[in-house]
């Protein structure tokens, strides 16, 4: 009896169990679950004549681009090529200083070496503005989406954005480096030197100091590739004009100056 009722009252307890939770599941099973709303079709981001434009924009750098690229390369090629001719000759050559000689055409052998090179991967890689380009007249051979056209938007503003950030590089190495040749004019008469290391740390610290403050003044011109970004922006065209201007380059070991046009 005890072992009847005991089976009874664990049965029960079963029973009370699901009965509480049925009505949960039932209810559960029975309500359709939400669904979220579709999300809505963005925006275009451009109108279909913002569209040509850009396109404009994208196909003038790419032949930009491409201009610069085979001038760079044919440049380099013709340049590494007299280094190359000159130091052989210099190292065939038998004057009477020969080893001289020898050391200067391995020297200028050595030095055409990375030349050529570059030369060769100028010609042969293309930029990514001509990558771009070919992106483009691939998309646009069919109906392209708004996220499409905003890719292609975002890498022309990107275009600008590296620019502006290479200018605000160039011109505060190009302040360190005019601080440079202050600290190397004003420690050259308080360094006990002799009349040649004299004469070198002048020139040295004012040619430093005039590269510099040269630098640093050229960099407060907008680059061409944010004045681009601009004049998409403002909806005008690329130009079709000659246009001269100059740029510092600043490195860990070098400065210089750059020379650069639109055709």
């Amino acid at each position: 009896m005890e072992r009847t009722s005991s089976s009874l009252i664990w049965i029960c307890g079963v029973l009370v169990f699901l009965s509480l939770i049925a009505p949960g599941r039932a209810t559960a099973d029975s309500e359709p679950v939400a669904s979220e709303p579709p999300a809505p079709e963005p925006e275009s981001v451009a109108k279909p004549g913002d569209v040509k434009l850009l396109g404009a924009w994208l196909q003038f750098l790419a032949r930009q681009d491409k201009q610069a690229r085979i001038t760079a390369g044919t440049s380099s090629l013709i340049a590494s090529a007299g280094i190359l001719g000159f130091g052989i000759w210099a190292f065939l050559e038998d004057p009477p200083n020969n080893e001289l000689n020898r050391g200067i055409g391995l020297l200028a052998i050595a030095a055409a070496g990375p030349g050529l090179s570059l030369g060769i991967v100028e010609l042969a890689m293309k930029s990514g503005s001509e990558k771009r380009w070919a992106r483009w007249e691939a998309t646009a051979a069919r109906s392209m989406s708004s996220e499409e056209i905003g890719r292609f938007e975002g890498e022309l503003r990107s275009y600008s954005l590296e620019a502006r950030r290479n200018r605000m590089r160039g011109r505060w190495s190009s302040f360190g480096l005019f601080l440079t040749g202050g600290l190397l004019l004003g420690l050259t008469p308080a360094a006990d030197l002799g009349s040649d290391g004299q004469t070198v740390g002048y020139v040295t610290g004012g040619v430093a100091a005039a590269v510099g403050l040269a630098g640093f003044g050229f960099s407060f011109a907008r680059s061409f590739e944010e004045e681009y970004w601009d004049a998409y922006l403002q909806g005008r065209r690329p130009p079709n004009y000659r246009r001269w201007r100059a740029s510092p380059v600043v490195g860990s070991s070098f400065a210089g100056m750059t020379v650069g046009g639109e055709f």
